[in-house]
């Protein structure tokens, strides 16, 4: 009597966990491991169809166009979309892309945006932070997608740097402004001579980078080839003096910057007043481009914003 007991009760637990494994196996099946073995394993039975993520996604500037550039998804994805927005003057990404492109069966690994940064109608105007995700795809259902940092694109100046070389709060001789760009512009690589004018105005104080002329010339209305530094703070620039032999001389390589030693300047013009100098590059309006034959040549931003002005309160 205590044999036939024993024997139902585990004929009872052998059905119980028949059915436990059935409702597992059901829930497996029609979830996770369908999901696992679309994206995720190769040597499952949903091997024709399983697909992995982009991967290594980078951007290169040139000009208005950026070059996107990854390695492709793994497996069989359907479709490969490229997706973006424009974040304006947030350097970081968070949501809100919409698709730019769909590549088709997810073997391609480049696409180039022309034109996004040229500033017309429908793209982000120069000097914008631009968010890049590419995504691939398997029937709709299945996504899997690699973002990047934000770009700023189009042509713009990122940092300013004043280097004293002589008498400390004193524009003279020797001295050195560097400019870093988000990519090459077309100033030359080589030594190259240019005029660099010390402005006293009631318009403003500041200096101009490649002025056309120094004699009753302003910040705010003098013709020039690359921009000017506007101070600001307190501190003033009691006269005018031309920095007239002045050079310049810029990189070819990332990280991208001009150098502009001055020159000629005479005896040099002492910064007088209080407070801590700062010092706000505002470019020249559409005079520095980028380098011809990189792409499509875009002319350097002039938002008034952080974007495309940059200071500094390093100092003279």
């Amino acid at each position: 009597m205590r044999k036939a007991v024993s024997l139902r009760s585990l004929r009872g637990i052998a059905v119980l966990a028949g059915l436990a494994i059935v409702l597992s196996g059901s829930v497996v099946g029609g979830t996770h491991a369908l999901f696992n073995g679309e994206t995720q394993n190769a040597n499952s039975k949903f091997a024709a169809d399983w697909m992995g993520a982009p991967t290594a996604l980078s951007a290169t500037l040139k000009g208005a166009d950026v070059q996107l550039n990854w390695t492709a998804p793994t497996g069989h994805p359907t479709d490969e979309l490229v997706q973006g927005y424009d974040a304006t003057t947030t350097s970081s990404c968070s949501s809100g892309y919409a698709q730019i492109a769909d590549l088709g069966s997810g073997t391609t690994a480049t696409y180039a945006d022309n034109g996004r940064g040229a500033g017309a109608s429908g793209v982000a105007p120069d000097g914008d932070w631009y968010c890049y995700e590419v995504t691939s795809e398997l029937t709709t259902q299945w996504q899997l997608n690699t973002t990047l940092a934000a770009t700023q694109v189009g042509l713009a100046a990122t940092a300013a740097q004043i280097t004293n070389h002589g008498t400390s709060n004193k524009v003279d001789n020797t001295d050195t402004i560097q400019l870093t760009f988000n990519q090459q512009t077309a100033l030359n690589t080589g030594s190259t001579s240019i005029s660099i004018c010390v402005v006293k105005n009631a318009n403003g104080n500041g200096i101009v980078l490649g002025a056309a002329s120094c004699t009753g010339s302003t910040t705010t209305s003098v013709a020039n080839s690359v921009g000017t530094l506007i101070l600001s703070g307190g501190p003033t620039l009691p006269s005018t003096v031309n920095c007239s032999t002045s050079t310049y001389t810029s990189t070819s390589a990332s990280p991208f910057t001009a150098t502009f030693t001055l020159a000629g300047c005479g005896g040099g013009v002492s910064i007088g007043g209080s407070g801590t100098a700062t010092w706000t590059f505002i470019p020249g309006a559409s005079t520095l481009l980028s380098k011809s034959g990189n792409g499509t040549q875009v002319g350097i931003c002039t938002q008034a914003n952080a974007n495309c002005r940059p200071a500094t309160t390093s100092n003279f």
